[in-house]
């Protein structure tokens, strides 16, 4: 960002200044078990860490959506997270049998700070589909 700043001198002097602004994530989402293909489907893990510096109410839902766009539950996990910590692995899939087909995972986190009115939110989702093969 540039900013420029003009005074009300006759002439009017000026001055540029550039900057640069980074703002953290406030909830970061990583796989801690990469989603791995198995024989009851997609399984694997993730863990949230919260950088907001308060606790959270966080919500981790886990989903595989298939080529034409059905979403299939993997995992749901409520809890509050305290501030500028990580969560404990969340698994998902292991309970799970998908139909045959592709998939695409997608984690989301949303996390809520009633008393500051904000709601905070990520995704993660892999790059490659899976496939899961008809038995």
């Amino acid at each position: 960002m540039r900013v420029v700043v003009t005074d009300s001198a006759n002439p009017p002097a000026t001055d540029t200044q550039s900057f640069i602004i980074e703002v953290p994530d406030a909830l970061i989402l990583e796989w801690k078990q990469a989603p791995h293909a198995s024989k009851e489907g997609v399984a694997g893990s993730v863990v949230v860490s919260n950088q907001t510096g308060h606790r959270v109410d966080l919500t981790v839902i886990i989903v595989a959506v298939n080529e034409v766009g059905k979403a299939f539950a993997l995992a749901e996990q409520h809890f509050s997270l305290t501030a500028e910590s990580d969560s404990p692995a969340i698994p998902f899939g292991a309970d799970n049998v998908l139909p045959f087909g592709k998939y695409t995972i997608h984690a989301d986190a949303v996390g809520e700070v009633a008393s500051e009115n904000q709601i905070y939110r990520t995704r993660k989702q892999t790059a490659d589909d899976f496939v899961i093969k008809q038995q």
